[in-house]
């Protein structure tokens, strides 16, 4: 067996109709910066009678299965993450296609993820995967963007060949990093120098059922939460006055290749926590605030995600 490299890993990707039955039929080829998927599953001590001070055969411990993956923020493969991220989405247009992304979904969908490695012949399938959380983030920097996603999943399963049929290819349509723009209330929000989103769906491996396995029976949905922060020089005092308002308001991040090839984030009703403005020497100062989001009626959401590209539908062939 040879060596594996990372630049010859191949990850596809396909929606399942049930929590724990692999996808099958034609996946999407995911293009991957990293990922940390899998199984862990350690041992739990049982000491008993008089066997003496060492630890003896070991029981083993309930599995979990989940990890990260990291992809380019690339505007035609960006809509099957947010498809996980949030469930369907409305589409529009005609030749240009908007798609729009709500927080909030009463189901999200599971995913077969499958990771496959030429050199040595292993296809690791990893079953039942739901998209967990996401990390958005917007500074000034050289290079292409990416984003972070973190999964749960139920167990993975090696297999001897792929199982993702003709993988469908995406063209690669990657956004510069420093693209990005940022407002508030619809207006350009001066002097902010980096603002980072987390957002989280909430979920949790079910292990309460008895279902005779070491891995969770399902996944449940928990409470989204939308938090991360914002850093800005301190040139006036309008965004330290808004922490100390502590009054919500909308702020949107974007990147944008034209006017029709964009992902737009919008959280229509933030608040900054109050903090201090420290001086750390003699250079410019800079103040940072925690933020947190919430659900806004204007929008029946707490973070809305609009990507626009030349793809109709986000839907499975």
């Amino acid at each position: 067996m040879a060596q594996a490299y990372g630049f010859n890993t191949t990850v596809l990707m396909r929606r399942q109709t049930s929590f724990d039955t692999p996808a099958s039929g034609n996946h999407v080829r995911l293009p991957i910066l990293r990922h940390s998927l899998g199984d862990t599953q350690g041992f739990e001590e049982q000491s008993y009678g008089p066997e003496g001070r060492e630890p003896k055969d070991p029981g083993r411990s309930l599995a979990t299965h989940g990890g990260d993956i990291e992809v380019p923020l690339c505007l035609n493969h960006m809509g099957w993450i947010l498809y996980g991220l949030f469930g369907a989405p409305v589409t529009s247009g005609s030749g240009d296609y908007t798609h729009m992304f709500k927080s909030g979904a009463a189901s999200l969908p599971f995913h077969t993820i499958e990771v496959s490695h030429p050199e040595t012949g292993r296809f690791l399938q990893h079953i039942g995967v739901m998209f967990n959380t996401a990390s958005f983030k917007a500074d000034k920097k050289g290079g292409y963007g990416s984003l972070s996603i973190g999964c749960l999943g139920q167990t993975e399963v090696k297999r001897t060949s792929s199982q993702g049929g003709t993988p469908v290819e995406e063209p690669l349509d990657r956004v510069h990093q420093w693209t990005g723009a940022i407002s508030k209330d619809g207006a350009p929000f001066a002097n902010v120098t980096e603002c980072e989103l987390n957002f989280s769906n909430g979920l949790v491996a079910n292990n309460d059922i008895i279902n005779g396995e070491p891995w969770p029976a399902s996944i449940d949905l928990g409470q989204s939460s939308l938090k991360g922060n914002l850093t800005a020089r301190f040139v006036d005092t309008e965004v330290y006055d808004l922490a100390v308002s502590g009054a919500p308001f909308a702020l949107e991040l974007s990147r944008a290749i034209s006017a029709t090839r964009a992902l737009i984030l919008k959280a229509p009703a933030v608040r900054l926590e109050k903090a201090g403005i420290p001086m750390e020497g003699p250079g410019g100062i800079r103040a940072r605030f925690a933020l947190r989001g919430e659900w806004a009626a204007s929008d029946n959401a707490m973070l809305i995600a609009t990507l626009k590209n030349g793809r109709a539908d986000y839907e499975h062939v």
